[in-house]
């Protein structure tokens, strides 16, 4: 009850500020071109727009792989047992409640080591370390015309796209990679494993994903030849970063929109709480009302 009356609180006063904060940078934000840095806008709020560049390429040296762009992002999934759980409640004659519930065990593919031995049937569901993670590569500096995009810039370019592995890289990954299971690639993904087509418990499937070189429009301050956040007199810092040529005044829409949206999600899960808190409070009365059966109900 407590959580969910601070959250709503917290949740309007940021709804707010932001909404201030936003609507502040809106009216003094300034375009400007990409192929020169002006000295005269040193710690001004400005909009950007034009094509990365870097001189780096993102690799995984764990698999030999290598792509051109900004960031290269490796997914793993080991194929492991997981624990499916069922309860029922039943109402005993004469008040009180009994609880049964069934466990089931079937194989599938996680992104995430799964904890065998909390099963309630761990003997015959065993599920080994997940020695390979999944891991981000990220070039150190790139640019966008005249301007330096700092690591924390690059990290909030998104437009990530698959990569497709093809069966002929076997051979290099292969001679890449460190351990010893069989290395095969089929749809687009590495298969560490026996056989990809009847994958065992621990096998693992290894895709990914790459953010490449292209247009991009950033809202920051200009400090030096790159970007920070902008402080606002509302309250809140603005730094923002949209795949494509944006305009200024769409970025801030969007921002604006997504403000909105978000405002309305936390007051749903504030309400949510709410609603768990009083049943909670209120669950009681209905164990105590269960003496007999239809006042339980």
């Amino acid at each position: 009850l407590v959580a969910g009356v601070v959250g709503l609180f917290w949740n309007e006063g940021r709804a707010v500020t932001t909404a201030r904060s936003l609507e502040e940078g809106a009216g003094i934000v300034m375009s400007v071109a990409a192929d020169r840095v002006d000295a005269a806008n040193e710690g001004k709020l400005i909009h950007v727009t034009g094509s990365t560049t870097t001189d780096s390429k993102p690799s995984d040296a764990d698999f030999g792989i290598v792509a051109t762009g900004l960031r290269l992002e490796r997914t793993v999934e080991m194929y492991q047992w997981k624990e499916t759980s069922k309860s029922e409640t039943k109402e005993k004659l004469g008040g009180g409640t009994e609880t049964v519930t069934t466990y089931t065990y079937s194989t599938d593919w996680s992104s995430r080591p799964i904890d065998s031995s909390r099963f309630k049937q761990a003997e015959g569901h065993t599920n080994p370390p997940m020695s390979i993670q999944s891991e981000t590569y990220q070039v150190p500096a790139a640019k966008l015309g005249a301007f330096d995009l700092s690591p924390r810039v690059i990290g909030m370019i998104g437009g990530d796209k698959p990569v497709e592995l093809t069966p002929d890289m076997a051979p290099a990954i292969t001679d890449a990679y460190a351990g010893t299971r069989r290395v095969a690639v089929a749809d687009g993904r590495i298969y560490l494993g026996w056989d990809y087509t009847a994958p065992r418990i621990g096998d693992y499937r290894i895709g990914y994903s790459l953010v490449p070189l292209g247009p991009v429009s950033i809202v920051g301050e200009q400090r030096g030849s790159g970007f920070e956040p902008y402080q606002t007199k509302a309250g809140r810092q603005l730094l923002m970063v949209s795949e494509g040529t944006v305009a200024a005044d769409v970025m801030f829409a969007d921002a604006i929109s997504g403000n909105r949206v978000l405002t309305w999600i936390l007051r749903l899960v504030g309400l949510v709480a709410l609603f768990i808190a009083f049943s909670l409070v209120m669950a009681p009365l209905g164990v105590l009302a269960s003496v007999i059966p239809f006042l339980g109900n």
